[in-house]
């Protein structure tokens, strides 16, 4: 159904056609179409999927891989966080004011520039013109190949820290920024503006206007008893943004030359490693779903009255039901 042949793929280059005909038979692409499904799947759901391009169970790569994901989705993520609801209370504090509307149109700016577009300008302008930071990779090559950084966590920061190798730590930050700047300008900025819109529709409440009329300042109100509940959408927009960087890896992985999942998954796409495709897009979506999970507990540590709401309907559920 689709172009192309694992078959060949397994072999290898020049492949004769009794290599072929033994790796369809070791693949199992001799059999009825229903049969290989149902094949694949079992192999899928027990974790006995094999790469056709690397010949080794995709756990095992994948689980080489993941850290370099993680590493640099989540420095990404937490910058964006931090970023996006600071820059996000002070353009709400600032609404009207210059300084405060400049933040607003470079927010709507970053939103509407395709992550494609940001990392090419940024291998362009940061490293092919300025040169300020490296082209791609996780560290530079005579680090790496130098045998002096011991491997204990697979985050190549902690890893630097631990083997108290400053100048290995150092490199591996500036190889950081290329790749966490593209998420952050395309993250933050959505950040940015749900932000300033819930503090915006706080003001708007009676007890905003009632504190006012007490003689708080608007930045003690805001700081003190409306950011809270101003994010509560605002925690939404973050588990979507986690969601987004982790689809996004597959992009930003290739154009870096970051040894990811992402990149893992763009170049089992490119030889057809279907089998690797399947347990890749399932870690993604396992991921994607423990993130909303995560924002689903958030909310009642944010706002504990919405457990206490929910109890109360069941409550009220079960004593209509009798």
């Amino acid at each position: 159904m689709v172009p192309g042949d694992p078959a060949a793929i397994w072999v290898g280059p020049r492949p004769t056609v009794e290599q072929l005909e033994e790796a369809r038979e070791q693949l199992r692409l001799d059999e009825p179409i229903y049969s290989q499904f149902l094949h694949h799947t079992w192999r899928l759901l027990t974790g006995q999927c094999v790469s056709i391009r690397t010949k080794r169970p995709v756990l095992s790569d994948l689980s080489s891989r993941l850290p370099a994901s993680l590493e640099l989705v989540l420095v990404s993520f937490m910058l964006s966080a931090i970023l996006g609801v600071l820059i996000g209370r002070f353009t709400a504090l600032n609404r009207g004011e210059p300084s405060g509307e400049i933040s607003r149109l470079l927010g709507i700016l970053g939103v509407s520039i395709p992550i494609l577009v940001a990392a090419l300008l940024v291998q362009i302008i940061l490293s092919g013109k300025l040169g300020l930071i490296p082209l791609g990779g996780r560290i530079d090559d005579s680090i790496a190949f130098s045998g002096s950084l011991k491997q204990y966590t697979g985050f190549l920061t902690i890893d630097c820290i631990l083997n108290k190798n400053i100048p290995a730590f150092i490199n591996s930050l500036f190889h950081l920024i290329g790749p966490s700047f593209c998420f952050i300008l395309t993250s933050t900025t959505l950040i940015i503006r749900m932000t300033r819109s819930s503090i915006l529709d706080e003001e708007e409440q009676y007890y905003f206007h009632s504190l006012q009329g007490l003689g708080l300042e608007k930045k003690v109100i805001i700081n003190r008893i409306a950011l809270r509940p101003a994010l509560i959408p605002v925690v939404t927009v973050l588990g979507l943004s986690f969601g987004f960087m982790l689809g996004n890896t597959i992009i930003i992985e290739s154009i870096f030359h970051w040894p990811g999942i992402g990149q893992y998954m763009y170049q089992s796409a490119l030889t057809k490693d279907y089998p690797a495709l399947m347990v890749t897009a399932m870690m993604f979506g396992l991921c994607y779903i423990s993130a909303n999970l995560i924002v689903d507990i958030l909310y009642g540590i944010i706002d504990p009255r919405m457990v206490v709401f929910k109890r109360d309907r069941s409550i009220n559920d079960r004593t209509n039901r009798l």
